[in-house]
């Protein structure tokens, strides 16, 4: 398999398949997307790793791991996808702020209460 690195768009279509929206976050393993599914016009999350051929095994586990697990607290995965030889997850989209930038807004350093945790959860 040829090494394909993927470097994505705002408004690029994956196949027939997403148009990307947004970055939502970056990493060494990949980017997250927010993406719209052209079949129904849902929007969703997409995970894509940059180097599409060590990422494929990472995804098919982590989606064959966490796609039969339903939790109000864990983000739904929708499936695995070989879009051209592009490997992706598509998962829920969640409106909201990451738990990085919520703990960043908090106007102590103590440590969170019992109460505090819950309510982020």
């Amino acid at each position: 398999m040829a090494l394909i690195v993927f470097r994505g768009k705002p408004g690029e279509e994956l196949g027939d398949r997403f148009r990307l929206l947004a970055e939502l976050g970056k990493g060494s393993f990949g980017e997250v997307w927010q993406a719209r599914r052209l079949k129904d016009g849902a929007t969703v999350a997409i995970k894509i790793p940059k180097d599409q051929e060590k990422g494929e095994e990472v995804l098919r586990k982590e989606s064959d791991i966490i796609k039969d697990i339903h939790h109000p607290n864990i983000v739904r995965v929708h499936g695995f996808h070989n879009i051209s030889e592009l490997f992706v997850i598509e998962m829920e989209f969640i409106d909201g702020y990451d738990l990085a930038r919520v703990l960043d807004n908090v106007s102590t350093r103590a440590p969170l209460t019992f109460e505090q945790m819950l309510e982020w959860t």
